[in-house]
């Protein structure tokens, strides 16, 4: 089951690899496992890096504005 969030400014500049993980991380499966069906070769570290690091922000708000629209 995929979470298909609107293309517009959150989702723009992202990757295939870094939508296919937000969709994923949406869809309820945990950090780890939305990066491994993503394709990242070192799942645990990377899905961790995607929600928490500064230089991924746009991959953070690109969640947090799905999160808004499951909400409404």
């Amino acid at each position: 089951m995929t979470h298909d969030i609107k293309h517009d400014d959150a989702v723009s500049n992202l990757t295939r690899r870094q939508l296919r993980f937000v969709e994923c991380y949406l869809s309820g499966m945990n950090q780890t496992d939305a990066a491994k069906e993503a394709g990242y070769k070192h799942p645990t570290k990377q899905g961790y890096h995607l929600l928490n690091m500064p230089k991924y922000e746009k991959i953070q708000r690109a969640v947090e504005k799905g999160r808004e629209e499951a909400r409404a």
